[in-house]
């Protein structure tokens, strides 16, 4: 069956992913146009705005082309542009916020792609002062934003807290008060409960902390960790503890930090590239992707394992530049993208993380795997398809989230755990960009069952 998929993936070659969303596994970065970083006399070169960065290729940078000057920082003066950016797992539309012109109002933009073109920009006005730290997403994918100064008007105005639910564009401020309204809030993170929230602070280079907040009730929070380094980002590290990203200091030091949210425990590792404004966690490798903002003259892509001494450069973006880089997010590959079917026993997909890595070409072990309950008289098979059916489809009993009419391969599977799908990925430039979808069926002495629907797409 192996080959089989292999022959049905180069001869079936499709779109890379599904109209309009970025490419799963690339990593999505956002950077702003600078006169004044990390010094005004030699600034990072370039003009800002978003870009995909292939995961392990250096220097490998497509850019999102139809941006406005708001989200650029074309012919501006000291920091204009995309200031953070988030991709929506449910239909891969950007998320990105802005530090405005002088003057102009903040905006969170909600913009959906045509391939690498801006099909759409929904402009959801904040307010004015300042500018908008980070976002993250709450479970029903409405989002936190954090500004770094209290805003002056608009539904923020006496705070630095807010929530914006995209579907309307109605913009709630959450109440805080000192001493985080007198701090640089940089960072926000939503705890996965969505009932509270993290937020980081840049006190000063060598000072910053960590509040927990509730939502939507906000308050004063909770100082759960003190650090001793200003505060850039904050990202969750795939079991259940903060990664946190250091500010620029004096001389090169730890920079990298996680912190148990529970315990308030943190723990340091160094990294010599210095001041992550922006960090990204890709859940197959567990591996992390950071900027390196202290090397001049480029802002720079790097990524490295958790507890790593040091980085790799991955890249240093455009030939001309790409200003500062102030935001990064990774859509997850593999990635789940519909619920089980049925109401039998869990089988999970072991994605996060992958023991065989990504499925890039030349990966000759890739491999998928499922945990299998091993339930005495359960008849089960694996199938994969060259299109998603979305609603899934009625059939006995199951919810079929595959295009039965583009199935390619199918794999019986035992009772045993986990259940591996061998895939071995030739070094093939035309299986770039190929998505292909998967879910495993039980049919189990109950009744039936099913995995969820899994998608992959070859980098």
């Amino acid at each position: 069956m192996t080959n089989r998929l292999h022959l049905s993936l180069a001869w079936l070659l499709l779109a890379a992913s599904a109209p309009g969303q970025p490419t799963d596994g690339w990593v999505v970065v956002s950077s702003a146009t600078t006169t004044v970083f990390p010094t005004a006399t030699t600034p990072f070169p370039g003009t800002g705005g978003l870009w995909l960065h292939h995961p392990r290729n250096r220097d490998e940078v497509i850019p999102i082309t139809g941006l406005g000057p708001d989200l650029t920082g074309a012919g501006q003066t000291g920091l204009v542009g995309a200031s953070c950016v988030h991709v929506r797992p449910s239909d891969g539309a950007l998320l990105v916020a802005e530090f405005p012109p002088v003057g102009e109002t903040v905006d969170l933009h909600v913009i959906t792609l045509n391939g690498t073109a801006v099909a759409r920009d929904q402009r959801i006005p904040i307010g004015c002062g300042g500018g908008i730290s980070q976002i993250d997403l709450l479970p029903d994918e409405t989002v936190l934003l954090a500004n770094a100064a209290v805003l002056t008007t608009g539904p923020m105005a006496g705070t630095v807290l807010g929530h914006v639910d995209p579907s309307t564009g109605v913009v709630t401020g959450i109440p805080t008060v000192d001493p985080l309204n007198s701090a640089v809030v940089s960072a926000v993170v939503a705890d996965p409960s969505g009932d509270c929230v993290y937020l980081g602070t840049y006190d000063a280079p060598t000072q910053g902390a960590v509040w927990r907040l509730p939502v939507p009730g906000g308050g004063a929070g909770t100082q759960i960790a003190a650090l001793p380094a200003g505060i850039n980002d904050m990202e969750w590290d795939g079991q259940g503890r903060l990664l946190i990203g250091a500010g620029a200091r004096t001389g090169f030091g730890p920079d990298l930090f996680r912190l148990d949210p529970v315990t308030g425990s943190v723990s340091t590792f160094s990294n010599t590239l210095g001041d992550h404004c922006a960090l990204a966690f890709e859940p197959a490798t567990g591996r992390i992707f950071g900027t390196g903002q202290s090397l001049i003259p480029r802002s720079r892509l790097v990524h490295t394992a958790v507890g790593a001494a040091s980085a790799r450069v991955l890249g240093i973006g455009p030939a001309g530049g790409w200003g500062l880089v102030t935001g990064l997010d990774v859509l997850p590959n593999p990635r789940e993208y519909a619920a089980p079917a049925g109401n039998g026993a869990a089988y999970p997909w072991r994605i996060a993380p992958n023991r065989t890595g990504l499925p890039i070409i030349g990966n000759a072990n890739f491999t998928l795997e499922l945990d299998h309950p091993g339930i005495p008289g359960t008849a089960s098979v694996a199938a994969a398809a060259l299109g998603a059916q979305i609603p899934p489809l009625a059939i006995q009993g199951f919810a079929l989230h595959l295009d039965p009419a583009r199935v390619i391969a199918t794999w019986p599977l035992t009772l045993t755990t986990p259940q591996a799908i061998p895939l071995p990925l030739p070094d093939d430039q035309a299986l770039r960009g190929l998505q292909v979808f998967f879910q495993s069926l039980h049919l189990e002495p109950a009744g039936p069952a099913s995995s969820v629907g899994l998608s992959m797409t070859v980098l």
